[in-house]
């Protein structure tokens, strides 16, 4: 059986309130490999696959320590 995925995960998110007005899914999925990228990669290099001119943008909205990279460090 054949799944529409981008309907099946729509329909996921609204079910889950992610999906509402002025914020599309699209954006999200775009925000989450933004951040995948700042996690796992030399912030000089998220900031060119970003599309950045500077990294101050890329350091201040992408480089959070949450409670995954606390436990790494530990």
């Amino acid at each position: 059986m054949v799944y529409n995925t981008v309907r099946e995960t729509r329909r996921h998110a609204k079910r889950a309130g992610l999906e509402r007005e002025g914020i599309r899914l699209m954006d999200c999925f775009w925000n989450s490999r933004r951040q995948n990228w700042a996690d796992h990669l030399p912030m000089n290099v998220a900031k060119e696959f970003m599309g950045h001119a500077d990294i101050s943008p890329t350091a201040e909205f992408y480089s959070n320590v949450g409670k995954e990279h606390e436990a790494r460090a530990q």
